[in-house]
């Protein structure tokens, strides 16, 4: 009973940060839609619901070509994992999120203003790869990277799932490198549906794979390559934790 009590503290105190965060972010929006504070403000945000929920993160890896914009890819086991995206790479990054965090008040507004990419998950096939691709390019445009979970949702027992392949396809059309981002520990601080513990999070930032050159025949083999780079340095990682 404690401990959904404090989830349920920690969710409400994390929502009124949100919602602060939010403001902010349409008013800096408003005046200077590519404005580094934009990030800076995320990145605090992560920072404080990591505070909130007695989360120790760190991240080790590659370093990152900041001049570069990227298509980076993490595996997804928790809440936590947006926080972790946000700081494990120095660069500007935008989600992919579903259509109905758009509905929420103000939240909706502030995602739409800083370039996060609307994903209608009812929608399917060609129609629905065109809309992505077209606000990645969106983002790529204005220096920005794109960060996307290939599994699709998060895991509900902590095994990484299956890659769905539009990350890759979006790579290879847009000749962006793939960066791929490796977190563990998330699901332990905070399983879906589950109570916040808090602990230990590590994010390991890998080695960009390249895309120039590549073509549609290329994403599956391309995504096979990607996740098997998640799931060998997943292992590594948990062990540590």
């Amino acid at each position: 009973m404690i401990g959904w009590v404090r989830t349920g503290l920690f969710i409400a105190s994390g929502f009124i940060a949100t919602i602060l965060v939010s403001v902010a972010l349409i008013a800096v929006a408003a005046f200077r839609p590519n404005a580094p504070t934009l990030d800076r403000i995320l990145r605090w945000w992560s920072r404080t619901w990591f505070r909130l929920g007695g989360v120790e993160f760190s991240v080790e890896g590659a370093t990152v070509d900041q001049s570069r914009s990227y298509v980076i890819v993490s595996n997804h086991q928790s809440n936590f994992d947006i926080m972790s995206s946000l700081l494990s790479v120095p660069v500007p990054g935008r989600f992919m999120a579903k259509k109905e965090l758009y509905r929420i008040p103000i939240v909706g507004s502030a995602m739409k203003a800083t370039g996060m990419v609307k994903v209608d998950r009812s929608q399917h096939g060609a129609s629905v790869h065109a809309q992505l691709t077209e606000a990645a390019t969106a983002n790529t445009q204005a220096a920005r990277s794109v960060i996307v979970y290939p599994e699709g949702t998060r895991s509900r027992d902590g095994k990484l799932m299956a890659f769905k392949r539009g990350a890759f396809a979006i790579a290879i059309a847009g000749e962006l490198p793939i960066l791929p981002v490796t977190i563990s520990g998330s699901y332990e601080a905070w399983p879906p549906g589950g109570i916040v513990r808090g602990g230990p999070i590590m994010a390991r930032v890998h080695e960009p794979v390249e895309t120039t050159g590549l073509t549609k025949t290329d994403v599956v083999a391309l995504t096979d390559q990607v996740r098997e780079i998640i799931v060998s340095e997943l292992a590594d990682l948990n062990s540590r934790l």
